[in-house]
């Protein structure tokens, strides 16, 4: 009788809207192939990318020389687009550029001190400077938002470095100003030193996701908190961090401690991806575990439910098989080498260097099948931006 209603209340539990969802989610690759223009290793690592519609444009974060290359894409030609450096756009040679926003013919451009706005002319052949402003808020991530763009910091500064540690703004394109700025609450923020994506948007609208508690706000682009995703499956205590002296950061040493407890005691969300009106991921780590799960959220009759989930591991693990259609690893959307941008639908976007051939193998070997084909390539000399296009999609449809 006892062991009839154990059964009977695992049934229910499973059966319940919060268990109801498929946990097989895989990671397909689409497409990859190379672009036209042929690199060298030392100028390219560390793409920064930025699609709008059919049109990509892609740039290094830091340029040598007296000219910085854009490369740009409609799904038609690719083209490199040369930006000679001058007495006006020295700033954009001798900046690092973090995050870069493209919107029709308007580049906009992160540097560690200046806000660039650039515009691409001549049938978007050539590129120049339209105007450049102090970035005094330390802004280092930017999206389209609208017909402006969305601008961010979330970084646990020290106090002397900046006044505030979580800021958003919307940069008016018309106005080529600031228009609208808000501080918003640091919660998390000491999680900033490692690899994480905590806002994304999609039309006029922002997600934001806590990284230590399983919620995902959105707000309008006046900053309104208009919706929310919200689970109980974890929480986070923070008087582990109290009681082991991690609330202050003056050394790395510090930061490094902070990393072993984070691995080993704290589930946390790493990076959120708002696609549409109805589909939200949220990509998580696991504590004590070198895996990640992505979470997809689905919203019907006004209501956010998970429609779906996936186990990923961080990277490749030797001996295991991946061909293009079960790739079964989330590296492209853990790192934060590459800039991953959502194209459309369950489908995803990186630019990475150098170029080499989707895995396809039944055993793997980092050897035979990740160093060898990137060291023939820079020995034959033909070392080439890769464009990927992935897509999240149910293992069980395959």
């Amino acid at each position: 009788m006892i062991l009839d209603f154990f059964k009977i209340l695992l049934l229910l539990v499973i059966l319940s809207p919060e268990y109801c969802f498929s946990q097989d989610l895989t990671i397909r690759v689409n497409n990859n192939q190379k672009f036209s223009s042929n690199e060298s290793i030392s100028d390219m690592f560390n793409i920064k990318l930025s699609i709008d519609g059919d049109s990509r444009i892609a740039t290094k974060p830091i340029s040598s020389g007296n000219s910085r290359i854009f490369y740009f894409s409609d799904l038609t030609t690719s083209r490199a687009i040369t930006l000679k450096k001058n007495r006006k756009n020295k700033s954009i040679f001798e900046e690092r550029i973090s995050s870069i926003a493209l919107s029709n013919n308007q580049l906009l451009m992160l540097g560690n001190a200046s806000i660039f706005v650039l515009e691409l002319c001549d049938d978007n052949s050539s590129i120049r400077l339209v105007k450049q402003i102090n970035n005094k808020d330390n802004f280092t991530f930017s999206r389209r938002l609208g017909e402006n763009i969305f601008l961010s910091v979330f970084y646990d500064f020290h106090p002397l470095d900046a006044e505030s540690k979580h800021v958003w703004a919307v940069f008016d394109l018309k106005s080529l100003e600031i228009t609208r700025k808000k501080v918003m609450p640091d919660n998390d923020v000491i999680f900033s030193y490692f690899v994480n994506q905590l806002h994304s948007t999609y039309n006029d609208k922002i997600a934001h996701a806590l990284s230590t508690n399983y919620k995902i706000f959105i707000y309008d682009s006046l900053f309104n908190k208009i919706d929310s995703i919200v689970s109980d499956e974890f929480k986070f205590d923070r008087q582990l961090l109290v009681e082991n002296n991690l609330t202050r950061f003056n050394s790395k040493e510090q930061i490094s401690r902070l990393k072993k407890f984070d691995d080993s005691l704290f589930t946390r969300m790493r990076k959120v991806y708002y696609c549409d009106d109805s589909t939200v991921y949220a990509l998580i780590k696991v504590k004590s575990s070198n895996r990640l799960r992505m979470d997809k959220w689905g919203k019907t009759n006004n209501s956010w439910e998970r429609t779906g989930s996936g186990d990923f591991t961080v990277w490749y693990e030797e001996g295991k098989a991946y061909n293009k259609d079960d790739i079964s690893t989330a590296s492209d959307f853990y790192q934060n080498v590459f800039d991953l941008n959502h194209v459309q639908g369950d489908t995803f976007e990186l630019w990475y260097y150098p170029f080499i051939p989707t895995v396809n193998t039944e055993s793997f070997n980092v050897n035979k099948d990740y160093y060898a084909p990137q060291n023939d390539c820079i020995v034959n000399k033909e070392s080439y931006i890769g464009i990927k296009q992935i897509s999240i999609t149910d293992r069980t449809g395959l």
